[in-house]
This record gives structure tokens, sequence and C-alpha cells, in this order.
């Protein structure tokens, strides 16, 4: 099977343009759900791959999706800040984002989705709130 081709095939375009920009926690909010919906679908196939020995170029692969997606969507509404600050957070979110996933993937059958959601739903306001309270207290109203 080709596990790059499965990744190519997420539909993130409802969440890449999403409506309003300006609000960078629900546009990871949705980021999370579409990429979970996903995983969940096709969650047999993606324990095997997190179980090869060999899926570091997968996980590059995946977080680079992440990352990038973060990154983008803070450049877009945070004109003027360092791209280096959207990356230390676009980072440190696709980490967590991916530590999740591969423990659910061998957790499914414990873990309603749902619970899953609510969980980054909380931690993405506090990682927003943590990045504003660090780099950006002036811009604080176009990220929330």
């Amino acid at each position: 099977f080709c596990v790059m081709q499965l990744l190519s095939d997420v539909d993130l375009s409802q969440v890449l343009s999403y409506p309003s920009p300006e609000n960078v926690k629900e546009s990871c909010k949705s980021f999370v759900k579409v990429l979970f919906n996903f995983i969940d679908k096709n969650k047999v196939l993606f324990s095997a791959v997190f179980s090869d020995r060999n899926s570091l170029s997968f996980d590059t692969t995946l977080i680079n999706v992440i990352t990038d997606f973060c990154a983008l969507k803070l450049t877009q509404v945070l004109e003027g800040v360092p791209d280096y600050k959207a990356q230390i957070f676009s980072n440190f979110y696709s980490g967590s984002v991916i530590g999740v996933i591969k423990w659910y993937v061998k957790n499914y059958d414990i873990c309603p989705l749902d619970d899953i959601y609510a969980f980054f739903d909380r931690r993405i306001d506090e990682i927003c709130d943590a990045y504003i309270k660090y780099y950006l207290d002036d811009l604080k109203e176009k990220l929330i």
C-alpha cells in the first residue's frame, strides 16, 4: 500500500480555505477534526504504519503537513511577525498532534473520538493563549 498517497487524499480544502482566517484557534480545531476523522476511518492502516520501524519518513511527512498548516494560518493573520515565531508554535503543536495520533491508533477501542476533539479544543485554546502572551500581547484580538 502507498501511505503517502493515502495521506495526500485527506480533504483539507475546507480547513485550508477556512472562511475566517483571522481566527487561528478555530482553524486549528477544524484541522484536528478533519485529520482525526481521516485517521479514524483508516486506523488499522495507520496502526500498521506507526508500528513499522521504518515509518520515520511518514512521521516527518505528517509533521510537515501539520506544521505547514499552522504556520500558514499564523502568518496569514499576523503580518510582520517573524516566521520563526510561527514555526516554534507550529512545531510544538504538530508534535503534540502526532503523539496523540500514535496513541489513538493503538487505543481507539477505549477512547471515543469526541474525547480527542474535546481534549484538543481545550489544548488549542491554551496553546494559542500562551503564544499570545509570550509573543503577541498587542495582537491578541486577531487570534481570539
